[in-house]
């Protein structure tokens, strides 16, 4: 249509996309693990495991970060056999790879929420960072592990995270199973 717009013979085909918006699973399996073995040079732990961890139970859960934004750490049955998530539709099984993966991120989130007063909000997805604005030290944030990270936040390091490691942007949605409707 650009083409005939121009007035131009010229035409470029567009190979299909066999996967669709999908990666096969042994690209996203490998995608997933790169990510949580390499640690950018720049890049703060805490948050690196955070994202990776995220990444793996976007794999093996097929839902989005939205969806899982919401988690506690009740949801995550690593001790069962087999571990599993517990979403509102039912449980999902999870791999050795993710549940590896998940644990590296609780120890993180553990030594982040040791140093809260009082107790553990049991929030899986926290901040990593303070975060707040160096002119407006009036502005008093609640403690680091507090609160939820946000849905917004999430994708972020994620996108950072992918760029250091490998290059070249994916988006979260590329590692979920393809859905069979």
């Amino acid at each position: 249509m650009f083409a005939a717009h121009l007035g131009t013979p010229w035409r470029l085909e567009v190979p299909p996309n066999e996967t669709g918006e999908h990666l096969d699973p042994e690209e996203a399996a490998q995608i997933i693990r790169t990510l949580a073995v390499r640690r950018p040079t720049a890049a703060n732990e805490p948050t690196w495991i955070r994202t990776a961890a995220l990444a793996a139970l976007v794999a093996a859960t097929g839902r989005t970060i939205s969806e899982l934004a919401e988690l506690d750490v009740p949801d995550l049955r690593l001790k069962a056999q087999p571990p599993q998530l517990l979403l509102e539709d039912g449980p999902v099984e999870l791999d050795e790879d993710t549940v590896r993966t998940v644990r590296r991120w609780l120890r993180q989130r553990a030594a982040i929420t040791a140093r809260l007063e009082g107790s553990d909000p049991g929030y899986l997805w926290i901040p990593t960072k303070q975060p707040g604005n160096p002119r407006r030290p009036d502005v008093e944030l609640p403690p680091l592990g507090a609160r939820r990270a946000t849905v917004r936040a999430l994708h972020a390091a994620h996108r950072r995270l992918v760029l250091n490691v490998l290059g070249r942007p994916l988006r979260l949605g590329e590692l979920r199973a393809t859905q069979n409707t």
